[in-house]
Parts: structure tokens; C-alpha cells; sequence
């Protein structure tokens, strides 16, 4: 397994600490197989910080995402699976200042504060950043913030490699297939907005098109009672036996199969799947929200991408 890190650098100064977290973090790779290639390239540009995104810290700030992304491919970044681009940075000349290492599916970001003079922390944070892309790129469930008992006396650099091992199948399968390039921008996002323990509401968008979601409520991804997890998707158009038409299939979805975004009004007819409509009233009188113009909906939808294949983010 390998990965290519297009570094770029922004107005640091601890060249040497860098430097050195970087060989620590080839060599902590190379000792279980996996292989690190840094790139560089230097930018003077003046980045801008918006509000975190992150599950994991519920306030804060981030670097621009898109922007990093932007800057490393006008310096000759090419998106792939097998590659991301990180941003080492000076916190002080962005206001408001940014506030920890991000993860954006494949743009990581990395303040030089949190790692100023110790090589190890840069390679551990180095590695915690890369793992969250991991496990994204290959679907499958995040446990990098886990820290199990069984790692209380080992490093949480011990614990990373632990993880990367188990998802080298997973991202060698990924690497081998046929899948299209995951850019930074998937073509549709959702974003979940209100789990009520019964169903998740949220908002389905693209640059030409945004609709109203649902789904049943998240429950550890039990078959035809939850929700799939959050995470980067194909979607294929392909053969529902069940509906009997052509419909979106979600590919890659961990311990599950036939999940397809379709029409529907109402929670209980849900087993896992994506219903969509352009807004929520109570069709039947039961106090739950229910989708209105489900099939319009569907049917704008299907559409706008036209038997296309399509990368789906679920936030």
C-alpha cells in the first residue's frame, strides 16, 4: 500500500522539525509496509480560515479547504485515490487563527504550533490525519479517535499503524478497481440536520439541484433499521428488482447492500435507503414529517445526472 502527499508548505519556520517529522513518519510506515512519498512545493499565499467542520470538535476554525485544495493543484497536485495534498502553516499569519490539524477528505491540514520541535508529534499527527482519509476513501467505519485498552500502554502512533494495517486490503482493493477518481468535491453532498431516533431529516445538494432528505435514524448501521454512515460513496445507476426500475445505487457501503436513493413519503417504509422531496408536511396525520412531491423530486433528480455515475459525501 502506498500514498503520495503533495506537501505545501506556507510560511513556516521550523524546517528542521519538519524535516524530520516527515523521515519519522516514513520510517514508522516503511516498518509495516506502507509507503510514504512526500512532494513539496512552497506558497505565499494568504490563506483564509472559515468555521470547523469537523464531528470531532464542535467549534473552532479551519483553513479554507477549497482554497488549499485550489493552490496544490495550481502547483501541480493531481487528485487521486492513492494521493492527498497537506498544508504545514504558519497559524499566525491567518485571522482568525486556525485552531487544530483537520482532515478534509483529501486535504489535510496541519498547524505548525501543534508540532513545533518535536518530529514525533508532527508524525503522529501526520498519521491520525491520513487515517481519517483512509477510512473514508475505503467506506469504512472511523475508529481512529478510538484509543482501545488494548493500546493503553502503547504510543497512539502504535495504535495508527494498528489501523492502517487493517485497511491496506480495503484501499489495495480501492487502488485495483475501476472506481473514478474521488476529487476533493464530491458531486452531491448530504448533509444530516436532525435525528429525532426514528428518522434523519437533512438536505441533499449539487451545484444545480437541492431537495429534502431522509432516512431512517442512525442505529450502528443495522440492516433495514439505520442509516449508513457517513462517508464518500459512488452511486451507479442500476436494476431495482424491488421497484422494478432503473434507480441510484449507494456502492460501498460497509455490511450492506441495495441501498438506493428513490422515492418515498414516510419513515416506515425506509430500510436504509435515501428518500428525497422538495419539503416535509405531515401527509398522513401521524405527527411525523413526511416528503412532499417525493416522485418529482426523484424524478428532477435522476435527470440532472442522467444515468451518470456520481460521487456522493454523507455528512
Amino acid at each position: 500500500m502506498n500514498l503520495k502527499i503533495f506537501l505545501l508548505k506556507n510560511n513556516i519556520t521550523d524546517f528542521d522539525t519538519l524535516n524530520k517529522g516527515m523521515t519519522l513518519a516514513i520510517q514508522k510506515c516503511a516498518s509495516i509496509g506502507f509507503t510514504l512519498e512526500f512532494t513539496f512545493a512552497n506558497t505565499t499565499k494568504q490563506f483564509s480560515s472559515i468555521p470547523m467542520t469537523s464531528d470531532v470538535v464542535s467549534n473552532g476554525y479551519e483553513v479554507n479547504p477549497t482554497e488549499i485544495f485550489q493552490e496544490a493543484k495550481r502547483l501541480g497536485y493531481i487528485p487521486a485515490l492513492d494521493s492527498i495534498c497537506m498544508l504545514v502553516y504558519n497559524w499566525r499569519n491567518i485571522n482568525p487563527q486556525p485552531t487544530n490539524p483537520v482532515d478534509n477528505g483529501q486535504v489535510v491540514q496541519l498547524p505548525e504550533n501543534w508540532y513545533q520541535n518535536f518530529p514525533a508529534v508532527f508524525c503522529e499527527y501526520a498519521l491520525h490525519e491520513i487515517l481519517h482519509y483512509l477510512f473514508s476513501a475505503t467506506n469504512q467505519l472511523d475508529t481512529t479517535h478510538a484509543y482501545p485498552p488494548a493500546f493503553s500502554q502503547k504510543t497512539r502512533t502504535d495504535y495508527y499503524l494498528y489501523l492502517i494495517m487493517l485497511l491496506e486490503p480495503y484501499f489495495n482493493a480501492l487502488q485495483s478497481s475501476t472506481s473514478p477518481v474521488i476529487d476533493f468535491k464530491p458531486d452531491v453532498v448530504i448533509i444530516r440536520r436532525w435525528d429525532d431516533g426514528t428518522q434523519f431529516l437533512g438536505e441533499l445538494t449539487t451545484n444545480e439541484f437541492s431537495a429534502k432528505t431522509m432516512e431512517l435514524s442512525w442505529k450502528l448501521n443495522l440492516k433495514n433499521i439505520s442509516c449508513i454512515p457517513r462517508g464518500l460513496y459512488t452511486c451507479r445507476w442500476t436494476w431495482s428488482w424491488k421497484f422494478m426500475r432503473y434507480t441510484y445505487e449507494v456502492l460501498n457501503v460497509p455490511n450492506r447492500s441495495g441501498i438506493r436513493i428513490h422515492a418515498g413519503n414516510f419513515w416506515f417504509t425506509l430500510q436504509g435507503c435515501i428518500a428525497l422531496g422538495n419539503k416535509y408536511g405531515d401527509l398522513n396525520q401521524d405527527k411525523w414529517a413526511d416528503l412532499i412531491n417525493s416522485r418529482a423530486t426523484i424524478s428532477a433528480f435522476e435527470k440532472l445526472f442522467n444515468k451518470r455515475n456520481f460521487i456522493l459525501k454523507i455528512k
